[in-house]
């Protein structure tokens, strides 16, 4: 997936879409919050948040404020994000959004294919008394990702459909660690 697929666009165009017309701009964040916010920032960032804010209309416009809102809700409970990484990630993410999504795009099959044997694992345990390898599986998850577990396994529908059910929601629930990871590795490297 990561090198056959074409670069995802989000299609941000000068002019506001329909949905971007939709949007709430009136955010409760004042010039004087975005003028803080901004003076904290280095000459680079600077020029960036004001890339950021200089639409009309835009949904980039609105997380940033909502960031900056964020940020000026942590000050006040004595809680500060600091530094310039989170700052300098957001706005880069921004102003280029395309980049940071197919960036995105590119580390997810690559967490996939390291959940292969995790996935294989489940399968193995699952299926203790069919006495196959765990290779088996491993080959078998490759493929799985079709519902082919009946004859594989021999097993009956009612309990090849238990299973199924239960190693797509075992499987789910791994797949949200390996997510928020490659989010948090694609935030952090961007």
């Amino acid at each position: 997936m990561s090198v056959t697929t074409e670069p995802v666009s989000l299609k941000i165009t000068a002019q506001p879409t329909t949905e971007e017309r939709k949007l709430n701009l009136d955010s409760d964040v004042t010039t004087e919050q975005i003028a803080s916010f901004s003076d904290r920032l280095d000459g680079e960032l600077q020029m960036g948040l004001q890339q950021v804010l200089a639409p009309d209309h835009s949904w980039t416009k609105v997380a940033m404020l909502g960031y900056i809102q964020a940020v000026t809700e942590a000050q006040n409970k004595l809680f500060d994000i600091e530094g310039d990484f989170a700052h300098r990630q957001v706005i880069r993410g921004l102003n280029d959004p395309d980049q940071a999504l197919d960036q995105l795009v590119e580390l997810l099959p690559i967490a996939m294919f390291f959940l292969l044997p995790a996935y294989a694992a489940l399968l193995k345990i699952f299926y203790l008394r069919r006495k196959k390898y765990f290779v088996e599986h491993l080959v078998f998850a490759l493929h799985l990702h079709t519902f082919a577990l009946r004859r594989f396994y021999q097993q009956s529908r009612a309990k090849t459909w238990v299973k199924y059910v239960l190693l797509i929601n075992a499987y789910g629930i791994l797949t949200v660690p390996a997510m928020i990871l490659v989010m948090a590795t694609t935030f952090a490297t961007y």
